[in-house]
Order: structure tokens, then sequence, then C-alpha cells
């Protein structure tokens, strides 16, 4: 499903169109700390994008706590990563 809203604004209940102005495209980003062995995606503003690109994958999750749950609770409904990396006995 696709989303036409900023995640973290829609969590913390803002106007995302309102805050960033002009520059109202959303950007598809993808964080690598929140699951083992995948990657989650979302849609940010322009906002949240630059500060997640200034501040850091963790210290931008731990300032979006709303988000972090939401992206957590949404890992749960998928499978386990199935690829062999080839570490331990078989």
């Amino acid at each position: 499903m696709r989303c036409f809203v900023c995640e973290v604004c829609r969590c913390e209940g803002d106007d995302w169109m309102f805050r960033n102005g002009e520059k109202s495209k959303l950007s598809g980003v993808k964080l690598y700390r929140v699951y083992q062995g995948r990657e989650a995606r979302a849609q940010l503003c322009h906002l949240h994008a630059l500060q997640l690109f200034t501040m850091g994958e963790r210290r931008f999750l731990r300032s979006h706590l709303g988000f972090a749950r939401i992206i957590a609770d949404r890992g749960q409904n998928y499978e386990e990563d199935s690829f062999d990396y080839g570490f331990g006995a078989s």
C-alpha cells in the first residue's frame, strides 16, 4: 500500500504539506537498523528526510519514537529473512 502522507508527520499529527511549503514531494527512504537482515521502507517529507540525513538513522528513530514503533510493528507482519549467509554449521 502506497502512502501519500509523510509517515512521521502522520504519527505526530502534523500537517506535512503546510510544514514543507512548496517542497511537497515525498521521498522514499530505506532504514537499515530497524530489522535484522532486512530494510524498512518509509515515505518522508522533505524536512524529515533532511533530518534523517543530518541526524543519522539511530538518533532520528530515537527522536520519533511513535514512527519507530509503527515501523517495528509493520515488520512483524513479514516473514523472517530466509537468506543463508553461510555463517555457522549447516
